[in-house]
């Protein structure tokens, strides 16, 4: 039984050290698949999945810092399955910016995904999962089993892109709750701009496709010039 990593990244920060931890699991990846500066997020994720030969395949985030036994509760959790029909395990992640524990990190069985790509949608994880249930196979929910601390000192940028996309989802409401309680009580400037950025999302409700950088770096752009003027007339 292997496991692959498919690493889908944009030279994020913390890139350097996810890295660092892919490398040092106790139990190692079969093979590292990197996928760099490909947009958008679905198809940089249908470009790696093709190469996947592994039995699973672990999709990381360049903002991911796997703990060292990632790989082995996955293995553990793996051969546990006694009758062999889970296609997704779901495990949690430890945001450092949200300070809490969130649903983050999938690993999909390979056969279950076999024909099947990631829609151009901001909410393509949660179709390509419901279409391999469809399928027939199982799902495992552990997301209270963390395996990777997450968005570790998050560039100005990855926070505005993180909660611009974040305000057109179903669980927006409690993000914002959360970034609420943080921006009281931390002197962390960010959760101020993590704040606003959420309202100018809110406000444009228009993220088009699956996480895009190219439409990111122009929406950033417009905030920054919203934020000068947001005292005088706000958004258009």
């Amino acid at each position: 039984m292997s496991v692959d990593a498919l690493l889908v990244s944009m030279n994020e920060p913390q890139l350097d050290a996810c890295l660092q931890s892919i490398s040092e699991q106790t139990v190692p990846f079969s093979k590292l698949i990197r996928v760099t500066n490909v947009i958008p997020e679905s198809a940089a994720f249908n470009q790696g999945i093709k190469q996947v030969t592994g039995d699973w395949v672990m999709h990381i985030g360049g903002d991911f810092i796997l703990y060292k036994n990632a790989v082995e509760i996955a293995t553990d959790n793996i051969n546990k399955d006694a009758d062999n029909k889970i296609g997704i395990y779901t495990y949690g992640v430890y945001s450092s910016f949200l300070k809490r524990d969130i649903v983050g990190c999938h690993l999909y069985r390979r056969i279950a995904m076999e024909g099947m790509q990631a829609l151009n949608s901001i909410v393509s994880d949660r179709k390509l999962q419901r279409n391999i249930k469809d399928r027939g196979w199982g799902y495992s929910d552990l997301r209270d089993v963390i395996i990777a601390d997450h968005f570790r000192d998050p560039s100005e940028f990855q926070v505005f892109s993180r909660f611009y996309a974040k305000a057109s989802k179903v669980d927006h409401r409690m993000y914002h709750r959360w970034l609420m309680g943080l921006a009281a009580t931390d002197g962390n400037p960010l959760y101020h701009l993590a704040l606003e950025a959420f309202e100018f999302g809110r406000h444009k409700m228009n993220y088009p496709t699956s996480h895009n950088a190219d439409f990111d770096r122009a929406m950033y752009d417009e905030f920054k010039e919203w934020r000068k003027n947001e005292n005088t007339g706000g958004i258009n």
